[in-house]
């Protein structure tokens, strides 16, 4: 009755918790525009929690900082010739690559203040996703396929050859690796096509891809390590509830509660997602950090698997040699010769382990 339970309890409090009402939070938004001006308008938008917003006077900045993803939109402010005329026009640049909604909001903040200072606006998306993906879910549908092909590799194995050593499923999970982003991305791409992105834009999907194949791959075998049978559990508490809400895939980053943009800012979902987006649609701006997070994931769990793998050896030999002194003493045979037995018999035991 567990891991029924637990979809029943985890569902609501990870998933509505998070989804239940997107809404602007700390979203990022330069204002560019003569000081005078610009500075007033950043300060109306920045008093409130909703926006985090700079200003400056550099024009190209405007288009850049969404590029580069520095921030999810920009509000141009351009002045008329004679400058005592005020505002001429606002125009607001925005990336559909972030998730569509995002959108939504600058669009909603610019009308505001092109109503404020009465004058007209443009909207130009810059990094618009991909035509056959109107919606921007497709990418977070290629995690989520990733997700449970990695995790039931080492399902499956664990169930069907339940005596497979840590170091066969890591290599199960490594061929895994290879096989599985390609495929789940080959069959999508007959609905979705590549995006519109270059071949090497792909091709850095896939291997950051198979990066994350292999991270959660290696969860899956720490959780097998740590329950046993039980590994389901474990799995899909860190890959699923713990995972697909902090992953910016479902609601952006920018529209989450609090505390699941604290998890976003380090989970390896957030890695894998928000570099998927920056390599399809903004020409890999702002990836490294994202690349660098899921990294840290991919190494530091395998670690943690060979820390609990020679904890385990250290404590089972620890018992079988209490368990040697202890019928040694029943036969009445001299324990420190067993002593030096053992301790010579630990030796060799241990020199396999390593």
């Amino acid at each position: 009755m567990a891991v029924p339970a637990l979809f029943i309890v985890a569902f609501p409090l990870a998933f509505i918790s998070a989804f239940h009402s997107p809404a602007p939070n700390e979203v990022t938004m330069t204002v560019v525009g003569p000081q005078a001006v610009a500075t007033e308008v950043a300060d109306s938008l920045d008093k409130t929690k909703e926006f985090q917003v700079t200003h400056t006077d550099v024009v190209e900045e405007a288009e850049s900082d969404v590029k580069d993803r520095r921030a999810v939109g920009s509000l141009l402010i351009t002045m008329h010739e004679d400058p005592t005329q005020g505002p001429e026009t606002i125009t607001a640049y925005v990336g559909s690559g972030n998730g569509p909604s995002t959108v939504a909001v600058i669009r909603a903040a610019a009308e505001k203040v092109a109503g404020e200072l009465d004058v007209p606006l443009t909207v130009k998306d810059i990094a618009p996703v991909a035509t056959k993906d109107p919606m921007g879910s497709n990418l977070f549908y290629l995690l989520i396929y990733s997700t449970v092909g990695a995790f039931m590799l080492v399902i499956v194995l664990a169930e069907t050859a339940p005596g497979t050593r840590a170091r066969t499923m890591f290599a199960v999970v490594g061929v895994g690796s290879i096989l599985i982003p390609p495929l789940v991305f080959g069959l999508s791409a007959f609905f979705v096509g590549d995006y519109g992105a270059s071949f090497g834009a792909i091709a850095s999907v896939l291997a950051v891809d198979a990066l994350y194949v292999f991270t959660i791959g290696s969860i899956a075998i720490l959780m097998h390590e740590f329950l046993g049978g039980s590994l389901l559990l474990g799995v899909l508490l860190l890959a699923i509830f713990f995972n697909v809400p902090s992953s910016g895939g479902p609601v952006p980053f920018a529209l989450l509660p609090d505390f699941w943009q604290s998890i976003h800012s380090f989970s390896f979902g957030a890695g894998a997602m928000e570099a998927f987006r920056g390599l399809v649609y903004f020409d890999g701006h702002g990836v490294s950090r994202w690349i660098l997070q899921l990294a840290a994931w991919a190494v530091a769990v395998p670690g943690a698997v060979a820390i609990v793998a020679l904890s385990k050896s250290n404590h089972r030999m620890r018992n079988e040699l209490t368990l040697m002194k202890r019928k040694a003493r029943k036969r009445g045979v001299n324990v420190a010769t067993v002593a030096d037995a053992t301790s010579s018999t630990g030796e060799l035991m241990e020199g396999k382990v390593r």
